[in-house]
């Protein structure tokens, strides 16, 4: 999520969420959530953090809703769409998602600046256009693709690398009922013209989104505005789009024919689907820019390297040396005489707790690799999965696109055995006159018998191209069929395993809670045993170097602040 936004009063700041992430800061405000700066306070880690307004708490479908984003955006795990780290409720009901921070800019920082450079923009949809494939792939629709949703950060040396934003609005295919019926979702500059009916938002929604973000993108202004944004959906509906190339006119054909594609008020008069519209801007690209051609397409990121507990306040060891410095304290008051034995009890019961630290500190260390080594291999499942349905729904989009054309071949083929069965019954008539007729024109008779003879030969043929043309079209559609299945296979493991994976995290997380809270408790402990120490062991003068030490000691490390 972005690091980005001012500070401002909030009573969630500082809060600890689940026992793990402190909220630091806030970064901004959503429609339905808030977004923190925060750190997990056992790895150091920094993230974002999207909190649903605790004011909509109570309203479930928004709860629902709201959880499904994580689940619908970790379960695509693409390069190119932001990382989700956790997510779920707090005993109080707040729901919340973990995302990665990013560090970069928005699309639409990008655009206010006028006309982006057709390479840098075709670069941009292109990812954009990879994250969206592999999401309608596993039945996720975004709903609300627009430039502030479209986030540009230097990964890898590459300037330009894309993460796709805020799937709030995103829908699991099987999931409408969480809608309700009638709602009007998405922003209403990028918004389809089904979506403007009210009507169910689909893949075909999503790529007129890109379509005008495209559009913005090369022109420096959207296709239609308005100041009265209510009339905005009716101009999706009904106007016509000015074409690019009459604002801009360096805008060539090739990219104009695409974006007004996309601007297609049916559905139906689209690209097929995602992968149908990253091939025509692969074509577009190589046409601009050949030297991009062997570019590879964006990789998973890699995770962070695991990293040991890094917490906010003195770890085992720390209180182990202030333990052994109460020792030495004790040992330098007992040789003057008047030690109590509350002091002995307490420094023993310090020893204790410091043990026990240890302990729960070596399984807090133990749990966060075990937490991580989940994270990963669940990363890695997804990832391979999510490439091979990929491959599969590339492969058969490919293949719908042939039959379709196999069809438009059929049809044709069909239309000329008409036209070719009715030149042979002329021909036929022809000839059954000339033979009526008999020797008395010899010629008549030829050239009527040449006509039939040319027109079975067509009709042949082209009942031969017809059959033939149909066995490859039902090959096709085998082809297609078995794609389909495996395709639905995959998305059935799929997402079986990440629900397998998602309730083991749930388990471990809840455990590394458990025991961050018994962390707590033998920290307060320590502390109300260190000042018992503390105010006894001051006031003897052969102490005072040591609790100088100590002193400077606690200076430099802050109290335990879980």
């Amino acid at each position: 999520m972005v690091l980005s936004g001012g500070a401002m009063t909030d009573p969630l700041i500082g809060r600890m969420i689940d026992g793990r992430y402190r909220l630091e800061s806030h970064l901004g405000t959503g429609g339905v959530g808030r977004v923190y700066l925060a750190r997990h306070v056992l790895i150091g880690r920094r993230v974002a953090i999207k909190i649903l307004q605790p004011e909509r708490r109570a309203q479930s479908h928004l709860r629902a809703w709201f959880l499904r984003e994580a689940r619908a955006a970790n379960r695509v795990n693409h390069a190119n769409i932001v990382d989700i780290h956790d997510f779920g409720e707090t005993e109080d009901g707040l729901a919340y998602i973990v995302m990665e921070l990013l560090d970069g800019r928005p699309l639409s920082a990008e655009i206010a600046k006028g006309p982006m450079p057709i390479q840098a923009a075709v670069d941009v949809l292109e990812q954009v256009c990879a994250a969206i494939a592999r999401a309608h792939d596993l039945g996720v629709v975004h709903r609300d693709i627009k430039p502030e949703n479209i986030y540009l950060i230097e990964r890898a040396g590459r300037k330009d690398f894309v993460k796709l934003l805020d799937f709030g609005l995103a829908r699991l295919a099987q999931d409408a009922r969480l809608a309700a019926p009638g709602a009007v979702f998405g922003t209403p500059e990028y918004m389809s013209p089904e979506q403007a009916r009210g009507e169910l938002a689909t893949a075909e929604s999503d790529l007129y989104a890109v379509g005008v973000v495209f559009y913005e993108a090369v022109t420096g202004q959207l296709p239609f505005d308005s100041p009265q944004r209510d009339t905005i959906p009716d101009m999706h509906i009904h106007t016509k789009p000015v074409p690019p190339s009459q604002i801009v006119s360096s805008v060539s054909a090739k990219t104009e024919a695409i974006i007004m594609r996309l601007l297609a008020k049916s559905p139906r008069e689209r690209y097929r689907d995602a992968h149908h519209l990253l091939d025509e801007l692969k074509d577009l690209m190589r046409a601009i820019a050949p030297e991009t051609l062997d570019t590879p397409a964006p990789t998973a990121s890699k995770p962070a390297k695991s990293q040991q507990p890094a917490r906010s306040g003195p770890t085992a060891n720390v209180w182990a040396f202030r333990a052994a410095a109460f020792g030495r304290m004790v040992a330098r008051a007992s040789a003057h005489g008047g030690i109590g034995s509350e002091v002995i009890a307490d420094l023993e019961r310090m020893w204790g707790l410091v043990e026990g630290a240890t302990q729960i500190e070596a399984q807090l260390s133990s749990h966060v690799r075990k937490i991580e080594d989940l994270e990963r291999r669940g990363r890695e499942f997804r990832g391979q999965a999510g490439r091979k349905i990929e491959e599969l729904s590339r492969a058969q989009s490919r293949l719908q696109r042939r039959i379709a054309d196999g069809r438009r071949r059929a049809h044709e083929l069909k239309t000329r055995r008409e036209v070719a069965r009715k030149q042979l019954g002329e021909a036929e008539v022809l000839l059954k006159r000339a033979t009526d007729r008999g020797i008395a024109e010899p010629h008549e008779f030829r050239a009527a018998a040449e006509a039939a003879g040319a027109a079975k030969a067509s009709l042949r043929d082209t009942e031969i191209a017809i059959a033939r043309q149909q066995e490859a079209l039902d090959d096709m559609v085998v082809e297609s069929r078995r794609l389909k299945q495996q395709i639905h296979l995959y998305r059935e493991r799929l997402a079986e395993q990440t629900d397998t994976f998602d309730a083991q995290l749930r388990e471990k997380r809840n455990q590394l809670t458990v025991q961050n809270t018994d962390t707590e408790k033998l920290t307060s402990e320590l502390e109300v045993v260190s000042d018992s120490l503390v105010a006894h062991l001051s006031k003897r003068p052969e102490c005072q170097t040591l609790i100088e030490e100590l002193r400077k000691l606690e200076g430099q490390i802050p109290r335990y602040t879980y």
